[in-house]
């Protein structure tokens, strides 16, 4: 019996609907094969093929119906998933599959933009965008300098003041600020000389020190996990002062290339020194440009983005010091 069930039953309920419409088609089938034998069947004929007639309807609208019941719940089931890959998407995808198959979709575009590298950049896009920077953003950002051009006109000295939100991805496990601070020039130098979470002083927590594959590049890094207690919002207040000093003839600028997403991003500089003018530029593209500005203080200033625009990593911007 268990065999009878396992072999035939389970399968012909498996497939309910496409049983009932081969078995309607089947009486149907027998209904005019004695409606065409009447001769041979007299009553008997008539009276079987009526009632294979009748069944073969019955059985055939059911099945009918049983793929109209399917269609309609495999729609709505399939809408479901639908929306929820779109408006929800971790909730049936894995962080490491939804990457996979964001980077297939964006394979698939760049075919027709370049085919023979559409591989490559989506790999570089992925990079780019939706690795590390998925770990912490900036809000309302702020940063001021302040430029001091040397009497012998050779060096200049900047220090820079940045202040911000910092957003906390709730899927990070140990998020770590990071901040790269290079000087190109042969006798430039950067001190961090504050650096404030929550308003209570970090210095001596951070590590600021040179990275070893670049001469005059450091690093500033500290992890933020301590700064986050379970059950609060994940964010923190940023704040931290540079000194750095540059070679003026050879690095007549300030350039900044951002590593993360920045929702609101201003900045602002004075130059405390004569026979010397400012120019800010945003870099990158993409977003509104704003035109520079100068404030009653005489700072001058550069409205990265607004409240509700976002800055893509690799966007940024560039400070020009010029002769009068």
């Amino acid at each position: 019996m268990g065999f009878i069930h396992q072999a035939i039953i389970k399968p012909l309920l498996n497939y309910l609907a496409l049983t009932l419409c081969l078995l309607g088609l089947v009486f149907l089938w027998l209904g005019y094969h004695f409606q065409e034998n009447l001769t041979e069947w007299t009553v008997h004929a008539v009276q079987l093929s009526k009632l294979f007639y009748a069944a073969g309807g019955a059985i055939l609208g059911g099945g009918v119906f049983a793929v109209i019941m399917k269609s309609a719940q495999f729609t709505e089931l399939f809408q479901q998933h639908i929306f929820e890959v779109i408006n929800d998407p971790a909730k049936i995808i894995d962080k490491e599959d939804m990457r996979r198959k964001w980077q297939t979709l964006s394979t698939s575009m760049l075919k027709n933009v370049l085919p023979q590298y559409s591989d490559k950049a989506a790999e570089l896009l992925m990079n780019k965008f939706l690795k590390s920077e998925l770990e912490y953003h900036f809000e309302d950002f702020e940063a001021t300098y302040d430029l001091h051009v040397e009497d012998d006109g050779d060096i200049i000295n900047i220090t820079n003041k940045m202040r911000s939100k910092l957003l906390i991805s709730p899927v990070s496990d140990k998020p770590t600020l990071v901040q790269t601070i290079t000087t190109a020039s042969d006798d430039g130098s950067s001190e961090l000389l504050q650096l404030l979470i929550n308003n209570h002083d970090q210095l001596n927590n951070a590590d600021f020190s040179q990275v070893t594959d670049m001469e005059g590049k450091k690093e500033l890094r500290l992890e933020l996990n301590q700064f986050c207690h379970e059950g609060s919002a994940r964010s923190v207040n940023f704040e931290r002062v540079l000194q750095t000093k540059q070679n003026l003839r050879q690095e007549p600028y300030i350039v900044a290339t951002i590593s993360r997403y920045i929702r609101g991003g201003i900045i602002k500089a004075k130059l405390h020194t004569n026979g010397y003018r400012l120019y800010l530029k945003k870099t990158g593209g993409n977003g509104t440009m704003s035109k520079m500005t100068q404030d009653p203080d005489g700072y001058y200033r550069l409205n990265l983005a607004a409240s509700n625009e976002l800055l893509l990593p690799g966007q940024g911007y560039i400070i020009m010091i010029l002769p009068s």
